[in-house]
């Protein structure tokens, strides 16, 4: 079973912080192309609402969601904050 990707608490405080995002708003996950010389595939980000399409997880009041074309990418994923570096990192979860 494909499901929206994990987002742990400290990643959802993250971008609810550095975004400034109150409860209830909605950020877009999306699957976007690497640069000029780097070939891979990262996860875009954008504030936005959901529509009914949509697959929704909310996470400390903040709903994250993304279009079912882009589930092949964020299947069996988790979306975490590392306290220690201080960034979001993207793991696998299987």
């Amino acid at each position: 079973m494909i499901v929206l990707l994990q987002i742990s608490a400290p990643a959802a405080r993250f971008y609810k912080r550095e975004m400034e995002l109150n409860d209830g708003d909605g950020l877009k996950l999306f699957v976007r192309y690497g640069g000029m010389f780097d070939y891979s595939y990262s996860l875009g980000v954008e504030k936005g609402l959901p529509t009914e399409d949509d697959i929704i997880k909310t996470v400390n009041g903040i709903m994250f969601f993304t279009s079912p074309d882009d589930l092949w990418f964020t299947d069996h994923i988790l979306l975490d904050f590392d306290e220690e570096e201080s960034e979001l990192v993207l793991l696998r979860t299987a």
